[in-house]
């Protein structure tokens, strides 16, 4: 049944196994320890040389694989590795055959958010645990980012420390936190960091949802000027709005899903709880008068009781709004 060149589709695997199905659509149950009596070398392989029979045969696979339901991907990464963590091993499978390098991020990006997956078990490099933690910036929605065409500081003398920046991101959903990985340049001297212009083009897709700012070298003075005198609550409030925080009617997250984005917020170091805290509290008192804001203030009352986590405060709050 399994003959020498044949591919086949990988439908389901488990510890013990993988379900294909032939040519002549039956579904087969095919155990690992018969593999090598049955001359198959390994299991994925059988589904990405399917998989780039099909990319050939029609080219609407690369489109199904970037803007197609995520379960559909998902499958595809579950059929073939064991751990859905280690799906980079498709990389060599794929590329270039079906993505080149930016649409392989693209696809990584989507999935990473579909499964939930940190930046860091997708993008790992094999550096040593010193190299890492010495090079590994992550960029956070205070800071910004000087597009520049040379790698060099816009202040002439100054050198500039190669980097990885971690970009954090709003996830697609707008429920959560992300981040992308990217070469970039620190100077030290400014405390300022740095990428090139082209990085930045060709990274363009997966940036799209940066919380921090980009800024071009030419613009630089300018920007510093308009943010030299942003106060404390007015920087928080273009941290959360950027982050996706909103109580408003529009919005479509739910009460848990706004206190897992802060939540996230918190996780991720961009603000302390004590920031949060602050920043909802200064909302209640700046809009606490004012009876349009009625419904807003009930759902900021809420939220600050919740990321206090205060349970039972938020509980009696809920059941005197429902009564």
């Amino acid at each position: 049944m399994i003959e020498n060149g044949d591919v086949y589709r990988v439908m389901a695997i488990d510890k013990n196994g993988f379900h294909i199905h032939t040519n002549d659509d039956i579904e087969r149950y095919i155990r690992y320890s018969e593999m090598g009596k049955l001359g198959i070398d390994l299991a994925p392989n059988l589904h990405i040389g399917k998989l780039k029979l099909e990319y050939r045969q029609k080219s609407k696979l690369e489109k199904d694989l970037l803007y197609g339901l995520n379960s559909e991907s998902i499958d595809i990464i579950i059929a073939t590795v064991k751990k859905k963590e280690n799906y980079l091993e498709m990389k060599p499978y794929l590329v270039p055959e079906i993505f080149n390098e930016l649409k392989w991020d693209m696809w990584v990006t989507k999935i990473r958010n579909a499964l939930g997956i940190k930046i860091d078990d997708i993008y790992a490099q094999k550096v040593t645990e010193k190299e890492e933690t010495k090079n590994e910036y992550v960029i956070k929605p205070q800071n910004f980012i000087v597009m520049v065409h040379t790698f060099s500081c816009s202040s002439k003398g100054h050198n500039l420390q190669s980097i990885q920046a971690v970009i954090l991101t709003k996830a697609f959903d707008g429920k959560g936190l992300s981040s992308v990985s990217i070469p970039a340049g620190y100077c030290e001297q400014c405390n300022r960091y740095y990428i090139l212009s082209s990085v930045y083009e060709e990274k363009r897709f997966l940036l799209k949802n940066a919380l921090c700012d980009f800024v071009k070298d030419s613009e630089l003075s300018s920007y510093l000027r308009n943010h030299e005198f942003d106060s404390n609550e007015f920087r928080s409030q273009s941290i959360l709005n950027r982050c996706g925080y909103s109580v408003s009617r529009n919005s479509l997250l739910t009460r848990s899903e706004r206190i897992q984005l802060l939540e996230s917020i918190i996780t991720n170091g961009v603000l302390s709880r004590e920031e949060v805290k602050s920043f909802i509290n200064w909302l209640i008192r700046f809009q606490g008068s004012n009876p349009i804001m009625y419904r807003a203030l009930i759902e900021w009352e809420i939220d600050l009781k919740r990321i206090a986590r205060d349970s039972d405060s938020v509980v009696v709050l809920v059941k005197q709004i429902l009564s």
